[in-house]
């Protein structure tokens, strides 16, 4: 798969890329996601891992390539509106890369009261050009 064109001002700085993480994934029910912008954030071996937690059971890492993440959220997204925003940030930077814990809140409107909080262990890359997403792991109280 050829490599999705990237907006330098997308990956220039963490603020940008973190911004864009967010923005992207969020919208009305039904509303196209701009999955090629969402590509060109992510190395291309990069990865997406919820944690997944059903009462009663052991907690386990469910491993997503950004293809799989796209493949699993457009369903959700086509029949609920979802919003998410960041909330707060701790970040950790140490030479050519970050680590951001990346507190969020999960909301049925750009204005609404969120119906869940959670935080994004977020692990980037800086090559001397650009920020690319590494990793991403978050809980998540969905299950499948």
């Amino acid at each position: 798969m050829p490599s999705p064109m990237v907006r330098p001002s997308d990956v220039a700085t963490l603020d940008a890329i973190l911004h864009a993480l967010y923005e992207i994934i969020s919208g009305a029910a039904g509303q196209p996601r701009d999955w090629d912008r969402y590509r060109s954030l992510f190395l291309p071996s990069a990865r997406l891992m919820p944690i997944v937690s059903i009462p009663g059971e052991k907690a386990g890492v469910r491993f997503l390539s950004v293809e799989d993440y796209i493949h699993r959220v457009e369903p959700i997204f086509a029949i609920e509106d979802f919003w998410e925003r960041e909330s707060s940030r701790q970040t950790e930077t140490v030479g050519h890369f970050a680590h951001v814990l990346s507190f969020y809140e999960s909301l049925r409107s750009p204005d609404g009261l969120p119906f869940e909080r959670g935080a994004n262990s977020i692990q980037l890359l800086n090559d001397g050009f650009r920020w690319w997403v590494v990793s991403i792991m978050w809980n998540t109280s969905r299950t499948e």
